[in-house]
């Protein structure tokens, strides 16, 4: 994983608000950068984010 996603998903993880996440993930086509995002998401913060990126991929 490069530098630049690593990046956008530190500040997914830790810079935005939940609603931002949502639709930061609507938008993100990379099953990489969902990957890491979900295996580091907390998920005592809820299942809207896990709903979200199930719908992945998109058709």
């Amino acid at each position: 994983m490069n530098e630049e996603k690593k990046k956008l998903v530190e500040v997914m993880l830790y810079d935005k608000s939940a609603d931002d996440v949502l639709k930061n993930i609507e938008n993100i086509n990379d099953v990489e950068i969902l990957y890491v995002f979900a295996y580091n998401y907390n998920w005592d913060n809820g299942f809207n984010t896990s709903l979200q990126l199930l719908k992945f991929p998109k058709t």
